[in-house]
């Protein structure tokens, strides 16, 4: 580093790019990155302008001190994206600012802003002024940390303080409960446990063991997928118009929708008149959404003083009058159209011109609602979902005479209100009603699975609710008084006309397919499952049981394979080949985001998506693994219907290819699985005949070590008996050789010297001595 340099500020723009997962990540590796700016021996300050998400985050953490500007917000969002934090996240934050508090800024994954950032030691400092103000106040900052020991400003040093382990095993069972069937917070739990529990390094293994388990699996490439369908909702193919301002909301009706558009608008800073014509229906609204927000004090979601302002924004009215200069103006009264082109013949006349008139129908035409009106082009559905407050996904429901300019000002509209907002074609149910029209709850209701056991299955597949609570939020009574009208209920044969009939509207009137306390808390209600085996006896049904797989092929595989026609098309293919839906992936994003109210689980088996996931198979009543069509459907689909109709059939045949492949996999796999199986088999007796084999070869080894060893010592023997054969042998010779000197030498002695050899002296003297060394060796 240039000793020049006394400190380090960072600043920067943004957070990990998610198409990179596809494509590979450009540049060095991000942990790589933040490792050595902890590591760094001067002072590191990150300055925060504006939003620190995701890797923005990350990088944040690893600096030695933090500073961000007012309106800052930093977040660790992706279990939303059904990963998680991959860069050291999971491992620093709680090292910052514990486990406990941790858990719940990743599991939840919304944004923080600075001042709560702070409280809980996120930030070291916020700072007032803009970028180059952050900037300079970590400048300033970083100069008077030049003497501080780093070492302990590393987050990377120390282990996660935690209040005990029973804590996070806690947490660990909520969100199990708050974001069932997600893989994700259950992984960032674990990350987290290894954070309080091991040294940094060995927790940055478990990260990315469990970032890996995630990365690869189904799940996080649906949520993927649908944050780039959500994102591509708003994008509408040659619409060049620029919205209208939209500052102020009229709503007519407030009744439980009326009101959750309110609050919807309020919240988005518009000024917002609440109209009904009957005064009580009116103070009851207005009762309800007050009692909404005394929840979200209660629950510290709001301030009081955000909710005093909040109602300030909400006018309750009972004259037209008061809608005269609202920018748009949302009807919510319920399905009844003789009432709706009454209204809307009202709001003709009594609206500014060129004010959006919208309807939030469910599923009467847009159409026939406009020509009420002597400004068509001004009139738009803007189908909400129930609770409006709550569910996220808004309908925009075009018809032939809906200007640009409304289109543009109603997607705007849903902008505004944080919705994530669909522009649909004008039919029955519109998009999101009519594919999830042919789900299968009623044909398990009145084949003998009571509601709890339908939910049940549909809550642990990963559903934020099952269809009978669905039906309960959304108000029984919405289909079943236009039934009772029209002269279709069966109230003896068909369950929903018989809970209509005994007033069981749902959350509304605390009595639906549950009962509801004054929180809205729902329990089993002997009195509707009574009703629902009454109509079960009229008909003939037996109540019975079923596993939850079934149970959930039952409800939502209809979506997928069944069709309106003999030729058994998908409702989605439909809604494309008649132009109600612009994309594709749209379809998607109203089925996730509206009636399923999912959490992005891959739950759509079969969806027809921008990749067109088709089911091809089934086995034993059960769909098989999609194979995926990767061919994007041009966006011209929504305005051609020869277009639509080719790709539709391409769709079918290409459908019918990969039943016929899947087949003959499926056979040759069974196959494989025969052959497979005898491999194991002769491979189990190759084993234990080598097993015997060994046990042989090691008896034989053992043997022939004992003869080895025997006949070492016998050949031991053998050598020790050649040694004492020697040495007897060479004491033979000498004591026979002793004899014979012996006798010499007596014979010598007894000789007279006369009669000795003659020789010379020296060789007498010389064989003398000879004589006498033979005897004294001897």
């Amino acid at each position: 580093m240039d000793p020049e340099v006394k400190a380090v500020v960072v600043t920067g723009a943004h957070g990990a790019d998610i198409s990179e997962f596809a494509t590979g990540m450009a540049g060095p590796p991000l942990p790589m990155v933040i490792d050595a700016l902890e590591a760094s021996n001067k002072p590191v300050v990150a300055a925060i302008d504006g939003v620190a998400l995701g890797g923005g985050c990350e990088v944040a953490l690893g600096c030695h001190w933090r500073l961000a500007s007012v309106r800052s917000q930093v977040g660790l969002p992706e279990v939303n994206l059904g990963i998680l934090p991959g860069a050291g996240g999971t491992q620093r934050l709680p090292r910052l600012i514990g486990a406990d508090p941790s858990v719940d800024f990743m599991c939840r994954g919304a944004p923080v802003k600075a001042a709560q950032a702070a409280k809980v030691g996120i930030f070291d400092e916020v700072v007032e002024g803009d970028n180059a103000a952050v900037v300079q106040a970590a400048v300033d900052f970083a100069s008077r940390q030049l003497n501080v020991d780093l070492a302990t400003r590393r987050l990377c040093n120390g282990r996660a303080k935690t209040t005990n382990p029973e804590a996070l095993a806690a947490k660990r069972k909520e969100y199990m409960k708050l974001r069932a069937g997600e893989a994700a917070p259950q992984a960032i739990i674990t990350c987290i446990e290894a954070a309080a529990s091991q040294d940094f390094r060995d927790g940055m293994n478990v990260e990315g063991m469990e970032f890996g388990k995630l990365f690869r699996g189904s799940q996080s490439k649906a949520m993927q997928y649908m944050f780039f369908a959500e994102r591509q909702c708003f994008k509408i193919p040659g619409l060049e118009s620029k919205p209208k301002p939209l500052n102020s909301a009229g709503i007519v009706g407030a009744g439980l929708m009326g009101g959750g558009i309110a609050m919807c608008c309020a919240e988005a800073g518009m000024k917002v008149v609440l109209l009904d014509v009957d005064q009580k229906n009116l103070e009851r609204g207005m009762k309800v959404i007050k009692q909404n927000y005394a929840r979200s004090v209660e629950r510290k979601s709001k301030s009081q003083e955000q909710v005093d302002k909040l109602l300030s924004n909400i006018t309750a009215a009972t004259s037209y009058d008061a809608l005269s200069q609202c920018d748009i103006v949302v009807e919510a009264v319920f399905e009844n159209m003789d009432l709706k082109k009454k209204i809307f013949a009202t709001l003709d006349q009594v609206c500014k011109p060129g004010s959006i008139l919208a309807s939030n129908t469910s599923y009467l035409n847009i159409d026939e609602i406009a020509g009420a009106t002597k400004r068509p082009q001004d009139v738009i559905g803007c189908h909400f979902f129930s609770p409006a407050n709550v569910m996220r996904l808004l309908e925009n429901v075009r018809g032939p005479r809906t200007s640009p300019d409304t289109i543009a000002t109603a997607m705007a509209f849903g902008s505004k209100l944080k919705k994530v907002t669909c522009l649909v074609g004008n039919c029955s149910g519109f998009i999101a009603n009519r594919v999830m029209g042919v789900s299968g709850f009623p044909y398990l209701l009145h084949k003998g699975l009571l509601p709890h056991e339908i939910d049940d299955a549909a809550e642990a597949y990963g559903m934020r609710m099952g269809p009978s609570r669905m039906n309960d939020l959304v108000g029984i009574d919405l289909f079943g008084r236009e039934r009772a009208k029209a002269g279709l209920a069966q109230p003896d044969k068909n369950v929903f006309d018989a809970m209509y009939k005994a007033e069981r509207f749902g959350q509304k009137n605390g009595k639906g397919f549950y009962k509801y306390d004054e929180k809205r808390r729902s329990s089993r209600d002997p009195d509707a499952e009574a009703i629902i085996q009454q109509v079960w006896k009229n008909i003939g049904v037996q109540q019975t049981s079923m596993d939850k797989e079934d149970v959930i092929d039952m409800l939502y595989l209809p979506v997928v394979n069944e069709g309106r026609d003999e030729e058994k098309c998908s409702v989605g293919f439909k809604c494309l080949e008649e132009g109600m839906a612009i994309r594709p992936s749209d379809i998607d994003v109203c089925c996730v985001f509206g009636p399923m109210a999912t959490t992005g689980q891959d739950i759509a088996v079969g969806q027809c998506s921008g990749r067109a996931e088709l089911t091809i198979g089934a086995k034993n009543g059960r769909c098989m693994e999609c194979q995926v069509v990767d061919r994007e459907l041009p966006d011209e689909l929504a305005g051609s219907r020869v277009q639509s109709r080719l790709a539709v059939a391409e769709g079918r045949q290409r459908s019918i290819e990969l039943q016929e492949a899947y087949d003959a996999d499926v056979q040759e796999a069974l196959q494989l699985s025969e052959h497979h199986a005898n491999l194991v088999k002769e491979l189990d007796r190759l084993q234990a005949d080598l097993a015997a084999e060994r046990h042989h070869t090691a008896e034989v080894e053992e043997n022939l070590r004992s003869v080895r060893s025997h006949k070492a010592q016998v050949h031991e023997s053998a050598r020790q008996a050649a040694v004492h054969l020697t040495t007897l042998r060479r004491r033979a010779a000498e004591k026979e050789r002793h004899e014979d000197l012996q006798w010499i030498y007596s014979e010598d002695c007894a000789l007279p010297s006369s009669r000795l050899p003659e020789a010379s002296d020296e060789l007498r003297r010389a064989f003398r001595t000879e004589l006498e060394e033979a005897f004294s060796g001897a």
